[in-house]
């Protein structure tokens, strides 16, 4: 955790400077057009910062943003799993999303889904993604905007579970998480695995480069729901050999 605080605190560092830096250049060139009442090259220099913005400031912000992202998911949400993966251009695809009965009768050509994380602990496999699709809601069109969480484990079985939020319809001990959860919910559970469907909650969370990003920010729960994902696949969950035995 160290080691990621204090990349993350050079990288913001570079990052304000050149921001700072091109802040200066421009009100300087800005002074020197609108109050010395300059021109000419002046005008050239500021077409040429615009360029410099765009081909390297930008840039250099974004990356900071995918950077800070990518440390707080492994550090804080996925803290005590392995395997970490983090493709934010990737997610769910529209076929496995149809598949899983979780968008029936859309034919997909809305559906969106990008900041996919991967990752594992104790057998289980957490696959997630920011989901956007078309849904009815109140009798009416809408879209769907949250993260979808799906569990899978080789050597287990899901019974067969549908329920939505405020249903109690569950075990005492995954009923105690399910409350933990904050929102609306819906929860999918069966041969697929479990699902978990989570309204207004986002895995591309907005990172402020002025916010200073330290060891307590690290251990403050930002997505809870991932551990809470694995939790519920856990108590739900019931091994092949003791199902084999029954």
């Amino acid at each position: 955790m160290k080691e990621t605080v204090a990349k993350l605190k050079k990288a913001r560092l570079t990052v304000l400077l050149a921001n700072l830096i091109y802040f200066l250049a421009v009100l300087a060139l800005g002074f020197l057009i609108f109050v010395k009442g300059r021109g000419g090259l002046l005008y050239g220099l500021v077409a040429a910062a615009l360029a410099a913005y765009l081909a390297l400031i930008r840039p250099l912000t974004v990356r900071y943003k995918r950077t800070a992202r990518e440390g707080l998911l492994r550090e804080n949400v996925c803290r005590g799993m392995s395997d970490f993966t983090y493709l934010p251009k990737a997610g769910f695809t529209a076929q496995e999303f149809q598949e899983a009965g979780l968008m029936a009768g859309d034919t997909g050509k809305a559906f969106l889904s990008r900041e996919l994380v991967t990752t594992c602990k104790c057998g289980f496999r957490l696959k997630m993604a920011d989901v956007t699709f078309p849904v009815r809601k109140d009798g009416l069109n809408a879209m769907f905007n949250g993260m979808l969480l799906h569990v899978t484990n080789d050597s287990a079985t899901f019974p067969e579970l549908r329920l939505t939020s405020g249903e109690t319809d569950v075990p005492p001990a995954a009923r105690a998480l399910l409350e933990q959860l904050p929102g609306e919910y819906s929860l999918w559970a069966g041969r697929q695995g479990l699902y978990l469907l989570l309204w207004g909650r986002f895995i591309g969370f907005p990172v402020n480069p002025l916010l200073h990003i330290t060891e307590k920010t690290m251990e403050a729960a930002l997505l809870p729901e991932a551990a809470c994902g694995m939790r519920l696949a856990q108590v739900l969950s019931v091994p092949e050999k003791n199902k084999e035995r029954n």
